[in-house]
């Protein structure tokens, strides 16, 4: 059994692995035991560092084994710094999306748009300028701009609700839950994010 070690801000030895980008480190911490759910004093998720900090590989490594939560908002921390309490990175808390399309990680966000992020809860897509501005970018920023314009535009189907709802109720157990439940095998795929997995070869 994992021993659960957190310092003053609350951050776990996983936020410190995610934020340093060691997927090793990730699959050793989640063998045992390790909650992929876990938020330090700012609110901050496993999903919001990796998006932060541009580590797709790790984020990729998360989703299918760990299934952490993919949207919840934070202001971050800032973990250089010096002085006794670190300050906020955001003066206002922003979802991992938002942050990996600020801080110009596309790879991440796309990643998070494969893993089913729920529009609904990205509220900032229809008032911030991030996504128009994206337009007239790189063809990766073009790519990225086509696939939030269209996921904005367009209700979650009924498997993306089914994945959103199953995800969120087993959570981690997701992976020991799915096998046993008597749908179709592409189902079970699409509810375990075996496709994420195929892709990145971890």
């Amino acid at each position: 059994m994992l021993l659960l070690f957190v310092n003053r801000d609350g951050d776990t030895p996983l936020l410190y692995t995610v934020h340093n980008g060691s997927v090793r480190g990730c699959k050793l911490l989640l063998d045992n035991g390790a909650d992929c759910s876990v938020r330090n004093r700012s609110n901050m998720t496993t999903t919001w560092a990796a998006a932060y900090c541009g580590h797709p590989d790790v984020l990729r490594y998360l989703v299918v084994h760990g299934n952490p939560p993919l949207s919840v908002p934070s202001r971050g921390l800032v973990y250089e710094h010096a002085g006794p309490v670190p300050p906020f990175i955001y003066d206002v808390a922003h979802t991992p999306l938002f942050v990996a399309v600020d801080r110009e990680n596309f790879v991440v966000a796309e990643l998070l748009l494969d893993a089913g992020v729920m529009m609904c809860e990205e509220q900032w897509c229809w008032s911030s300028s991030l996504v128009s501005d994206m337009s007239d970018g790189s063809p990766q920023q073009v790519h990225l701009h086509s696939r939030l314009v269209e996921a904005m535009s367009e209700a979650p189907s009924l498997r993306q609700i089914s994945r959103h709802c199953l995800r969120r109720h087993f959570g981690q157990r997701i992976l020991t839950a799915v096998p046993v439940l008597e749908i179709p095998q592409t189902l079970k795929d699409y509810l375990a994010l075996s496709s994420l997995e195929k892709c990145s070869g971890v």
